[in-house]
């Protein structure tokens, strides 16, 4: 704020002018702009990490999971 607490348009411009300077601002601007947000927050480590392999196999007659007998 400004040295009597109000947002004017001098600091809005100082910190318009401090956000554009930092180039991992400018990054981080577009990805989310180009991005799903919910995409962005998923750790990258923890994405590499998941093991998408199952221990145990399912067997299942066909005609149980429709319902019907087939011949």
């Amino acid at each position: 704020m400004g040295t009597d607490g109000i947002l004017n348009k001098e600091l809005v411009d100082k910190f318009k002018k401090s956000f554009y300077a930092d180039e991992k601002n400018l990054l981080a601007q577009n990805v989310c702009s180009r991005t799903d947000i919910f995409d962005v927050c998923l750790s990258r480590k923890t994405l590499e990490e998941t093991q998408h392999v199952y221990n145990h196999k399912k067997t299942m007659k066909i005609q149980q999971f429709y319902g019907q007998n087939i011949k």
